[in-house]
């Protein structure tokens, strides 16, 4: 999952590159969804950038995911098995320590991935959220959700800090006062 999570993040980094120019069309074209949508598409082909290639790990995960769903829900041995505090993993958290574990990490997780300020409720809301749906999920499946995420915030550290290239705070900032383009 590397390769696509690095693609993934170059692709974030590109969007948020072009982010003030969409807001340009946006605000230039606010009553005319089809000339904004045609705007958006040119500046996206012109800057090489695939919207699309943001969604594809998860996209790839959801197969996986499924099974692993059947498959711990439904599978006897995992059902009995003891670790940790937990004394059988196909049953709920009774303390709900991995549902706390999930919406930490999750939150986390989110709040690397989601540099758009437009979506900074959902990096509040989709981890509490989750947290309500999966707390009555048998243990196993946090315990996957939670090793899970664990390995994604590493897996994005590292990858943001070592392998895409960063801008300098001052040309971010002139970017964002529109004194340089691109």
């Amino acid at each position: 999952m590397i390769p696509l999570t690095m693609t993934q993040i170059k692709s974030q980094t590109q969007m948020q590159k072009i982010q003030p120019q969409i807001n340009k069309i946006k605000q230039e074209y606010k009553n005319d969804r089809e000339k904004i949508n045609m705007e958006t598409m040119k500046i996206y082909s012109e800057n090489k950038i695939n919207p699309l290639l943001g969604c594809l790990p998860l996209l790839l995960q959801l197969p996986i995911l499924f099974a692993l769903f059947i498959l711990l829900q439904n599978f006897a041995p995992i059902k009995e098995e003891s670790f940790l505090w937990l004394s059988e993993l196909g049953q709920p958290d009774p303390y709900f320590i991995l549902v706390i574990i999930f919406v930490i990490t999750s939150f986390l997780t989110q709040q690397m991935m989601l540099t758009d300020p437009s979506q900074k409720a959902i990096k509040y809301i989709m981890p509490i959220a989750m947290g309500f749906i999966f707390y009555r999920l048998a243990a196993a499946l946090l315990v996957y959700f939670n090793t899970s995420n664990i390995w994604q915030l590493g897996e994005r550290y590292i990858i943001s800090r070592f392998f895409v290239p960063k801008e300098s705070e001052e040309t971010i900032h002139k970017k964002k006062k529109g004194e340089i383009k691109k």
